[in-house]
């Protein structure tokens, strides 16, 4: 903010009378930029509300450090988790049961949303901004059903090392779409990383088909669910500047993102489960439960289970990709870590 006459004036809803007090403010927050003041007049309202100003409402370290931590056990449970769904029989990969489950945690976040309308700092999102989260969610439903799906085929250890791929792509989405610049020795890294998860892959032939058929499902699972990493990061913290007088936020919060992921994704698989599953539950659900003696009881204990760890792995997810430092890129490298955790 600046001040003049006593009145104190933020860059994002000044008057273009002001443009001198936008100069300024930009070369105080800025004094290394080579653009002298004359070069910043005038300044239209569409480029004074572009100016990006850093929130005052962020999240103290230690809230973002304590998400990251979340964020990387949750996802270490995930895998395990899955695996227990396979033995109790519920797991069926045609079914997708598990997956609905899997989405309904993120989907309760919607519960805990409000806005205050007295707020002009607290604007629901624009339409806009909800139709990219929802098309997101759209790649993701393809990219998770493929690595759980794969991770029931291949096992827990090797989906971990495979997944942990999500390192390596959200690296490269991160140089070609948000071009985030990487030293050579972090390619180097991610070469090396690269090459030793095409040799774990085509080394999984001799397991059998199902073990290579699972690879696979996660090696490019992993790759579209880093793409949404990218493209998620980019909707929290980058969306479409809106003007003062805009009622809509074109940015979305940490809790709408995972909200509105979360519901497309279960409205998705609730109705699979209507039209495919419903049919098929007695020979595909009921019939391997009985076969691995799994009761109601066990069977919705591991579903919940799932439901509440997606819930919290969602949510410190995108807190993650917004306040942590290195964003997509970073949260990609926790995933590498995750798959360590896996064997211990």
């Amino acid at each position: 903010t600046n001040e003049k006459d006593g009145q104190t004036l933020s860059p994002l809803t000044m008057d273009v009378d002001n443009n001198k007090d936008a100069s300024s403010l930009l070369q105080n927050n800025f004094p290394s930029s080579k653009t002298s003041s004359s070069t910043l007049l005038p300044l239209s309202k569409s480029q004074l509300s572009s100016i990006s100003v850093p929130s005052t409402d962020s999240p103290s370290m230690y809230v973002t450090m304590a998400a990251a931590f979340f964020y990387i056990i949750s996802g270490v449970t995930q895998p395990l988790l899955m695996t227990l769904a396979k033995y109790a029989g519920i797991a069926d990969p045609k079914c997708q049961l598990y997956m609905l489950f899997y989405y309904i945690g993120p989907a309760m976040v919607s519960l805990t949303i409000s806005y205050d309308s007295t707020s002009s700092n607290d604007k629901p999102p624009s339409k806009a901004a909800i139709r990219n989260s929802a098309l997101i969610a759209v790649i993701d439903i393809f990219a998770q059903a493929m690595n759980y799906t794969g991770s029931t085929l291949a096992g827990p250890t090797l989906f971990a090392i495979i997944y942990s791929s999500v390192t390596v792509w959200t690296a490269l989405y991160s140089r070609l779409i948000l071009q985030r610049f990487m030293t050579i020795y972090q390619w180097l890294g991610v070469i090396i990383v690269f090459l030793g998860l095409i040799v774990t892959v085509f080394n999984s032939t001799s397991y059998g088909k199902d073990v290579v058929n699972g690879s696979m499902l996660v090696f490019v699972g992993s790759s579209l669910h880093a793409l949404t990493y990218v493209l998620s990061e980019i909707i929290m913290t980058r969306g479409t500047a809106a003007t003062s007088t805009s009622t809509h936020s074109d940015r979305l919060s940490v809790k709408m993102n995972c909200a509105v992921q979360g519901i497309v994704a279960c409205v998705a698989y609730l109705l699979w489960q209507i039209i495919y599953t419903r049919q098929h539950f007695q020979e595909s659900i009921l019939e391997p439960m009985k076969v691995a003696n799994t009761t109601y009881a066990y069977a919705i204990f591991i579903l919940c289970t799932i439901a509440v760890s997606n819930l919290v792995h969602a949510l410190t997810f995108f807190h993650t990709l917004k306040y942590f430092q290195g964003g997509a890129t970073s949260a990609g490298v926790m995933k590498g870590l995750q798959a360590v955790l896996v064997f211990l």
